[in-house]
């Protein structure tokens, strides 16, 4: 099997997730929480590096995989078990399959800076973050950054140079296919790159000095002028960097065994050691990814029946992330598992998906799918249905299946099978 076919989300622990018992569930989406490896029943590891892959079937739910990992997923041992490629390290050779447009770049050259960015056509981030990309190329190629974009684990590469002559000049710096010479899944840029980094999640950028050294490496959106100019300018301390990274590199491991101890109190149900877990793995979560500690919070609250401490945060993450399609949508889905979530969550969660809807002006498919349930639980029933069907015409083809029979559960008045 392809780490790349992947499905929406794997079996849960705790039953509160509405799975079609006819779907082959075997993936566990984890955009925000990627030490995790999903194995079968037989312990045959279906996918080596998930979260990598996760947003091309953009799941809610992977957001509150702390405590709802059992059956099939089982949790990887976060300790690394080889060197990593690191801050600090000499970068990776560039063995790129094929320039679709600028460079080429056959070589990193001493003296020279780069931004090597690792994304995918199907990976909504990545889509997001193309202007910010392509805005700081503009800016700061005059001054010597060189930038590349290569486009790693496609299902199809041809669809490559369509996406790109498609976003115009939105996407204007030089990109490149990752080369699948060697066959398999995993092309030469990805492993030498992203997997030997252990680096899971798209997009992913990396910078490279001019002693061909990587200065940084994380996601895109942390990336300001005043870092590349200081890398730029040799002002850069990269002694330092390469000391962070690798500690929140071991914060990783830490959290794993959190997640782990949220897990076996939540199952528990002794709420207070599990939510004293879950402020742990705030502390060690970096900024950018307190939104899902944020969601996971909010669904062990759900879980607990605490509506009125639920209802706090919801509106609180709501409020903070009023410009984030996806952890809208996520928020809304998390409140719609609910059977009867009361009032007040239920206002907190329609306000959510309006604003989702208004992002992905209605063409979103995951956002449409929550607006639906939750206007099927609000009891109106023939605008869930003209809302799912909505959901089935915009989807892309692997997901129609799964939209068209939560469609057909609308239409015999019933909420589809958990």
């Amino acid at each position: 099997m392809s780490k790349r076919s992947e499905s929406w989300y794997s079996y849960p622990k705790f039953n509160i997730l509405p799975i079609p018992k006819d779907i082959g569930w075997n993936r566990l989406f984890l955009n925000f929480f990627p030490t995790l490896r999903v194995y079968s029943g037989g312990g045959k590891v279906l996918c080596k590096d998930l979260s990598i892959y996760m947003l091309k079937n953009w799941r809610k739910i992977g957001f509150l995989a702390l405590f709802l990992i059992g059956g099939n997923a089982l949790a990887e041992d976060a300790t690394p078990k080889k060197t990593l490629l690191s801050v600090g390290d000499p970068a990776p050779p560039l063995t790129v399959g094929k320039w679709i447009q600028g460079g080429p770049f056959d070589h990193l050259e001493k003296g020279k800076v780069y931004l090597v960015e690792f994304w995918a056509t199907w990976c909504a981030s990545c889509i997001q973050q193309i202007p910010h990309i392509n805005e700081t190329y503009k800016r700061l190629s005059p001054k010597g950054l060189n930038v590349m974009g290569i486009s790693i684990a496609e299902e199809d590469q041809k669809l490559v140079p369509r996406f790109v002559k498609n976003m115009g000049e939105k996407m204007t710096y030089p990109v490149a296919i990752d080369d699948m010479s060697a066959g398999g899944d995993t092309g030469k840029m990805e492993a030498a790159w992203m997997d030997a980094a252990a680096a899971t999640e798209l997009p992913r950028a990396f910078i490279v000095n001019r002693d061909g050294l990587i200065a940084y490496l994380g996601s895109p959106s942390a990336l300001t002028d005043e870092i590349i100019g200081s890398i730029l300018n040799n002002k850069f301390d990269i002694k330092a960097a390469r000391a962070e990274f690798i500690q929140r590199r071991d914060n990783k491991a830490k959290i794993k065994q959190l997640e782990n101890d949220v897990e076996t109190y939540a199952g528990a149900k002794d709420w207070a050691k599990a939510e004293g877990a879950l402020d742990e793995i705030e502390k060690l979560t970096t900024a950018d990814d307190l939104d899902s500690v944020a969601l996971s919070r909010i669904s062990l609250l759900l879980k607990k029946k605490d509506s009125a401490a639920a209802a706090k945060h919801a509106e609180a993450l709501a409020a903070k992330s009023k410009d984030s399609i996806r952890v809208l949508d996520s928020l809304a889905w998390v409140i719609s598992l609910e059977l009867d979530p009361g009032a007040n969550l239920m206002s907190i969660a329609d306000k959510a998906i309006q604003r989702a809807l208004e992002l992905g002006k209605d063409k979103d498919s995951s956002v449409l799918e929550t607006a639906a349930r939750l206007q099927f639980l609000g009891g109106k029933k023939s605008l869930a249905i003209a809302t799912q069907q909505k959901a089935v015409d915009v989807a892309e083809a692997d997901k129609k299946t799964h939209l068209d029979k939560v469609l057909k559960s609308y239409k015999e008045g019933k909420l589809p099978e958990e």
